[in-house]
């Protein structure tokens, strides 16, 4: 007799063939880059752990990995002819991931990673090899949390929707921006309202859908189509009837809670039906329209052997890009950072800051500054916050400074432009909002001081201050914003904030650059 030894683990090897190497093979590379910059995968998933609006990201590596297997024998049949040239992609993105990572521009980094893992396996398996699979490698981006930039547009197709569908069921509306006034209460539409969570996990599920039921480019590019449509529009619909009902039951049904929970329920209904719809057009009886490719064996064992010195070259590529990160983020600032006060000029006083009426809402900075100044009349309040050696706690550009913060009354912000003002060396574009409160016009002038120069795009930013650190220099920078206040309309106030940035703007440039030299 002889004893069982369990499961025939040399028949397991025999049956692992082709196709299931293939599917490794993939993993393997796309594995590679998530591996060497696992800090910034980290930082990705601490996103979507994060934020509500980027819970479906979690599903989008497994998602991968089944449709992957999905094309296993397609994958089998493609011959594996490493492109060398394609270490060109790698080479760039790893260097894209790190200079993101030092101007602590999170999403530019995080697009990088995804076009590592998709050219690692360009490179290592080659171009005809990852045609078969083209699909899911451009689905991985879907990983990336990123859509919050669209969040201010929405806001106002919602505003403009919802205000004219109150007007056509015959409600009267006064509306400034997102905040609008019907007679039984005033509304706002924030960024909650704005749809970007039903947006986004709609345009996952869909465009997987797509791919996974049809067949047909048509009906594909049809179906991801209203997967982004859809949304959009049920959010507008969604916004108008919470109100609506708000209005009709006096504010007994449709706020608070159930304000959200009428939200997903109604998302959920027109998702399904979507879908329901979708579902009777399906093609996925029908076979894939793929055109196998089969190499010769001999041809293929060469392509094979090739495999690992170009997955090496990724590999030193990449963890070279790693290892070189600290020595180009250069030494850190370890001063403290000490905040010289903007001296009067011009006949300008500076009076005391403490009845101040608004103040912006700024993360962690290394220290603030905020003054007020007087002349013939006009007063405008400057404040300053000033970021050093700056990371995801601490930095200049981030989606948590806001202007949106008040001391004493409650500001709603109705508008924000980039329009521009002279400085005393001729006209530049800087960020302008204007905020109502109370029958009062409060008017902001807010921008980026990077080593001199004026900055308002929270890309050019990210890109000086990575620029910074290249050169080996302090990242020091600041926020820095103008304000006034005028009892009637805003006229007043642009011209007081126009007449302090000619006088005053040397001032404020000279104050910012002791501070930074310090």
């Amino acid at each position: 007799m002889r004893a069982d030894s369990g499961p025939d683990v040399h028949a397991a090897l025999r049956g692992w063939g082709r196709p299931q190497r293939a599917v490794v093979a993939v993993l393997l590379c796309v594995a590679l880059p998530l591996a060497i910059f696992a800090s910034t995968l980290a930082e990705m998933v601490a996103t979507w752990w994060r934020s509500q609006v980027f819970t479906h990201c979690f599903l989008v590596f497994p998602a991968f990995a089944y449709l992957v297997w999905r094309e296993r024998d397609t994958l089998a049949d493609r011959p594996v002819r490493p492109a060398p040239a394609a270490l060109i992609g790698v080479a760039a993105c790893g260097f894209l991931v790190v200079l993101g990572n030092l101007a602590a521009a999170l999403t530019p980094s995080f697009f990088a990673l995804i076009g590592a893992a998709i050219f690692t396996v360009v490179a290592v398996l080659g171009w005809q090899f990852a045609a078969a699979i083209w699909v899911p490698l451009l689905f991985l981006f879907f990983a990336v949390p990123f859509g919050e930039v669209f969040v201010p547009q929405l806001i106002d197709w919602t505003a403009d929707f919802t205000v004219a569908a109150l007007v056509a069921s015959g409600i009267p509306v006064y509306r400034e921006g997102p905040n609008f006034i019907i007679p039984s209460g005033s509304w706002s539409v924030v960024d909650a309202c704005s749809g970007i969570r039903y947006l986004l996990a709609s345009m996952f599920a869909g465009w997987l859908y797509a791919w996974l039921t049809y067949r047909s480019t048509g009906r594909r590019l049809a179906f991801m189509l209203a997967s982004v449509i859809v949304p959009i529009v049920a959010n507008w619909v969604r916004a108008y009837l919470i109100v609506l009902l708000a209005h009709l039951s006096d504010n007994t049904i449709a706020t608070g809670v159930d304000h959200f929970v009428y939200g997903w329920l109604f998302f959920g209904v027109v998702i399904g039906l979507l879908f329901w719809v979708g579902n009777f057009f399906r093609e996925d009886d029908r076979a894939e329209p793929t055109r196998r490719v089969a190499p010769a064996p001999a041809r293929a064992a060469v392509a094979w052997r090739g495999v690992l010195p170009v997955a090496f070259a990724a590999f030193v590529l990449l963890a070279g890009w790693q290892a070189a990160a600290p020595w180009l983020a250069g030494r850190s600032d370890d001063r403290p950072v000490v905040v010289q006060p903007v001296q009067p000029a011009h006949g300008w006083e500076v009076v005391a800051a403490a009845g101040m009426d608004w103040s912006p809402d700024l993360r962690a900075p290394a220290a603030t500054l905020a003054q007020v100044f007087r002349k013939n009349g006009r007063q405008v309040a400057l404040h300053v916050g000033v970021y050093r050696n700056q990371s995801q706690a601490s930095e200049l550009v981030n989606s948590t400074n806001s202007l949106e913060a008040t001391l004493h009354q409650p500001w709603l912000f109705v508008s924000n432009v980039s329009a521009p003002i002279d400085f005393g060396r001729g006209p530049v574009e800087v960020n302008t909002a204007l905020a109502k409160s109370r029958g009062e016009s409060l008017v902001v002038r807010q921008w980026y001081w990077i080593d001199g120069d004026i900055v308002t795009s929270d890309a050019r930013a990210k890109a000086g201050l990575a620029l910074q650190r290249l050169r080996g220099g302090s990242d020091t920078s600041a926020w820095v914003s103008i304000s006034a206040i005028d009892r009637e309309g805003s006229e007043q106030a642009h011209a007081s904030l126009r007449a302090f940035a000619v006088e005053m703007g040397p001032a404020v440039e000279a104050a910012l650059r002791d501070t930074a030299a310090r």
